[in-house]
Order: C-alpha cells, then sequence, then structure tokens
C-alpha cells in the first residue's frame, strides 16, 4: 500500500482501494473485497468499479446492494455516436443478390467447342 493509509479504507485513493479489493477476490474473500470496491468506486466515481461491486454482493446473496451498485454503474456510462447507422435494400435480382444461373462473357471457351487438332 502506499503512503500511511494502512487499513483505513476511507483514506485509500481509487488504486489503492482497487488492488485491495482484487487481491481479496484473488484469494477468495469476495466478501471483505465489497469494503474495497466500494471506496474504489467513490474514490474514483469509474462506473468499472461500481460494476465490480456490483458484482462481488451478487456474489454474496445480496441483491438491494447489488442492484444499487449496478444502478450507479449504468449511470455513469456514457454512449456517444458520431453517426447513423443505415441499410441499403438487397438487390433484386434474387435473394442470393446474384443474377442467375447462367454464365455469359468473353474469353472463356464453350463447353460444346471441340478441341481438334488441324
Amino acid at each position: 500500500m502506499r503512503g500511511r493509509s494502512g487499513l483505513h479504507p476511507a483514506r485509500w485513493d481509487a488504486e489503492t482501494a482497487r488492488e485491495f479489493a482484487l487481491g481479496l477476490t484473488d484469494v477468495g474473500r469476495i466478501d471483505l473485497s465489497t469494503v474495497a470496491w466500494r471506496r474504489a468506486a467513490e474514490a474514483g466515481n469509474d462506473a468499472k468499479d461500481y460494476e465490480r461491486l456490483g458484482l462481488a454482493w451478487a456474489v454474496l446473496g445480496n441483491h438491494p446492494e447489488a442492484i444499487a451498485a449496478f444502478s450507479h454503474a449504468v449511470d455513469g456510462f456514457t454512449v456517444a455516436t458520431s453517426g447513423t447507422l443505415t441499410s441499403t435494400p438487397p438487390s433484386t435480382s434474387g435473394p442470393s443478390g446474384f443474377s442467375g444461373g447462367v454464365c455469359s462473357g468473353s474469353g472463356g471457351a464453350s463447353p460444346n467447342a471441340s478441341s481438334k487438332s488441324m
């Protein structure tokens, strides 16, 4: 841990709280990680931290806390669009867009042509 914050979550910055929460999760102590995830979310105001807090609460079966954290996470995400999706109509030649089974063109030999040498 950085500085003299020790085991006082209220003094942790977001990065310290996140590291502590990940460490607790890695050793299977999700029940203890909720305090650290809450501090990471409060200190960093990052939607991802609220999402992780919600996941921890969901695993522990505390659904009201999980719903509150997920709600806060969704509020924190922003969506930016810079264009419009458009659709072009399919080709009128058929469902696959190809014109059919007859191939016409130049440069090829006719399958009925004789290959006799003169």
